[in-house]
């Protein structure tokens, strides 16, 4: 009875563990798009895992556009070049220092990206995400934790990564030695703060924003 009862649940695991589910794509054609539900493997071919999705890395690998609704751990991480793309990114933020008193060049900045599509990364998580050497995605809607460094183009949560944040819109709060974004509503806490558009605080040994560069404290709750 015991062996049977096991049986059958190792097969309802089995069915309800992986759906397919057909799309049309673009060109007509019909496409075939896998969702887990319960545990699924990262990297894999899901394009969405509901539950618990494990591995040594995340599906960006494959240049796969995947969701993942519940826990993503991710042991190893993708966020060990994080600080070198941070450094491209960061160049990217500079102009807006530099035209801080020209009103007209920097309204022009801001126009650009307001147009532009500054979501590279087509993934989002949802729920937790623990990492060994931190994530490269494009949203997160949760809580972030590793050991060195994150890059997100749209941060909704909290951000705790031990060396570096990169997170562009940041709806929450960042923790990390170096914390840097284009936009932040929430809070910053790190050694080196710096962010374009602040609305709330920064907590650090230096904060930097497009208003002013304070030590140990920087604010503006004033929508901008």
């Amino acid at each position: 009875m015991k062996l049977f009862t096991l049986k059958n649940l190792l097969i309802l695991l089995l069915f309800i563990g992986c759906n397919s589910i057909y799309g049309q794509t673009s060109k007509g054609l019909t496409e075939k798009y896998i969702v887990r539900n319960g545990i699924g493997i990262t990297p894999s071919n899901a394009v969405k895992i509901n539950g618990l999705a494990i591995g040594p890395t995340s599906s960006i690998l494959m240049n796969k556009n995947q969701a993942v609704n519940g826990v993503l751990i991710s042991v190893i991480g993708i966020g060990l070049l994080n600080p070198l793309a941070t450094l491209m990114r960061d160049r990217e933020l500079q102009p807006y220092f530099d035209f801080k008193k020209d009103p007209i060049k920097l309204d022009s900045l801001f126009v650009l990206r307001e147009n532009a599509d500054t979501n590279l990364f087509k993934y989002s998580y949802k729920g937790a995400v623990v990492s060994g050497t931190g994530v490269v995605t494009g949203v997160v809607d949760g809580l972030i934790i590793s050991l060195w460094s994150s890059l997100v183009e749209d941060m909704n949560g909290v951000s705790i990564n031990l060396f570096l944040n990169w997170n562009e819109d940041l709806n929450g709060i960042g923790v990390g030695i170096f914390n840097k974004s284009y936009s932040v509503k929430g809070v910053q806490i790190g050694l080196f703060n710096k962010t374009v558009k602040l609305r709330g605080i920064q907590i650090g040994l230096w904060n930097k924003s497009l208003k002013r560069s304070l030590p140990f404290i920087n604010w503006n709750l004033k929508k901008t």
